[in-house]
């Protein structure tokens, strides 16, 4: 069982990182982003991004936000993916521990709060986002993951009971799969 003691409530909730616009992100006061890799920014355990993302990533650069990936991928996936989207990358990052989510922001220029950590895990991502004192923006799982299957349909129901319990309950079964 998880335990849902941590700090795992997002600030915000997004269907998927391009969702996110400019706006969203000057709304939340932020500099930078810190994205996660497997179902938020590339379909996971590839490094083919999602649809859309590299133009996201173009708007938001040329709005004047720093991007960094942080990832609890091994270190040769972060930085191969670090280069194909033209930043920073800090990986494997451990995620809930916060050193790299501290990292990042230094590489990134910005205070921690000034940073948004952008990922589809709440116990992981969010929880590290929150414990470092970043902006947590949860975005939803971007498709069922195929490796570890049994672990994964734990993991994933994990999150939505915990989201029931913050009374987040908007669209689960489309958020998570059975």
């Amino acid at each position: 069982m998880t335990d849902f003691s941590q700090n795992a409530t997002p600030e915000f909730i997004f269907d998927r990182l391009t969702d996110i616009t400019v706006d969203d992100l000057k709304k939340m006061k932020v500099k930078a982003v810190a994205i996660d890799l497997d179902n938020t920014s590339v379909y996971d355990c590839t490094i083919t991004p999602i649809k859309g993302v590299r133009e996201w990533l173009k708007t938001v650069k040329s709005a004047g936000f720093k991007v960094v990936i942080i990832s609890n991928s091994f270190a040769l996936r972060a930085k191969v993916m670090g280069k194909m989207f033209e930043c920073p990358s800090f990986g494997p990052a451990d995620k809930p521990d916060t050193k790299m989510i501290f990292q990042a922001a230094e590489t990134a220029g910005v205070d921690i709060h000034e940073m948004a950590m952008i990922g589809d895990r709440l116990f992981t991502d969010i929880v590290g986002a929150n414990n470092s004192g970043a902006v947590s923006v949860y975005v939803k799982p971007y498709r069922k993951e195929f490796m570890i299957p049994f672990y994964w349909k734990k993991a994933r129901q994990d999150e939505v009971d915990y989201l029931k319990t913050i009374n987040v309950e908007r669209d689960l079964k489309t958020i998570y799969y059975k």
